[in-house]
């Protein structure tokens, strides 16, 4: 049994158990070699409906970078893939914030607030 408790932790971590997504948006890279994707998460009903910005190589598995309370709709985030292969996730309202990922492994992200909303420390 407890050789088998770290591969079930492992799973659960990254599969995000209880929550579901549903794609909102999708822009590929002008390369075509990364997916830039803005989701529709929902993770049960004591929790509210969230953005979540994912990103991958083609066929890979999505890294979660960056998630907001509240609908994509609501929300209006703007993805835009840059010419030095970066993606820009802009018009974010700092005070929905609920995850943000600092280290890229797959590209490099920038980020931009809404021009309402206050900027706090990382």
């Amino acid at each position: 049994m407890l050789i088998f408790l770290p591969l079930i932790i492992y799973g659960l971590t990254r599969t995000h158990v209880g929550c579901t997504f549903e794609e909102f948006e999708r822009i590929e890279s002008d390369d075509k070699v990364h997916i830039a994707k803005i989701l529709l998460s929902n993770c049960g009903a004591t929790t509210d409906w969230g953005t979540t910005v994912a990103v991958s190589y083609q066929q890979d598995e999505e890294i979660l970078h960056f998630s907001l309370k509240g609908k994509p709709e609501t929300n209006q985030l703007k993805l835009t893939w840059e010419e030095n292969g970066s993606l820009t996730i802009s018009n974010i309202d700092f005070e929905k914030l609920m995850y943000l990922r600092k280290d890229h492994t797959i590209v490099k992200v920038n980020y931009q607030l809404s021009s309402n909303s206050t900027p706090k420390h990382l």
